[in-house]
């Protein structure tokens, strides 16, 4: 009888690049998406007094704030491939 795991293929080997990609991805997954969010929470929820602010300042004025303080961050967070910045 041959032993356990005789013949068996041996587990797969990852390249360094593989690895160092994986890395970056955990990374991103685990530290930059969940601050991401906490920014688009805190952006979210600061742009409602900067449009009051920038109001007299006219359309433009709020739309740049709402690019800036929500859009950008959520581009970040949900529309940015995992691993990519």
């Amino acid at each position: 009888m041959a032993p356990a795991g005789a013949g068996a293929e041996p587990p797969p080997r990852f390249s360094r690049e593989e690895m160092a990609r994986f890395g970056v991805k955990a990374f991103d997954a685990v530290v930059l998406r969940p601050v991401g969010l906490a920014g688009c929470v805190l952006g979210a929820g600061l742009f409602v007094p900067m449009a009051v602010a920038t109001a007299p300042g006219g359309r433009d004025a709020v739309e740049e704030a709402m690019e800036l303080m929500v859009l950008v961050p959520g581009r970040f967070v949900f529309d940015r491939p995992l691993g990519e910045f």
